[in-house]
């Protein structure tokens, strides 16, 4: 459920979704999502995409010491998915 009403998951993304909850706050690239997953790298962007847009999770960019971009932190959003 979002702001904007019931949303239904491909059963990749709620794999996604549990691969999120388990490594919360810690980087992962999505090419690691994929290879845990058994699915292409540009499947799990695209459907990362669309759960960020639909405000489902929230990626949070990480950066070195010398500005470069790292992996980003996934948080599947609590108002959107209440934790038992």
């Amino acid at each position: 459920m979002t702001a904007s009403g019931p949303v239904r998951l491909t059963p990749t993304e709620a794999r996604i979704i549990e691969f999120i909850e388990r490594h919360e706050d810690k980087p992962c690239s999505k090419a690691q999502i994929a290879a845990v997953l058994g699915r292409n790298e540009k499947t799990v962007d695209r459907l990362l995409s669309r759960m960020r847009r639909e405000g489902i999770v929230r990626s949070t960019p990480v950066y070195a010491d010398n500005g470069a971009q790292l992996a980003n932190v996934y948080t599947v959003l609590d108002e959107v998915w209440p934790q038992d």
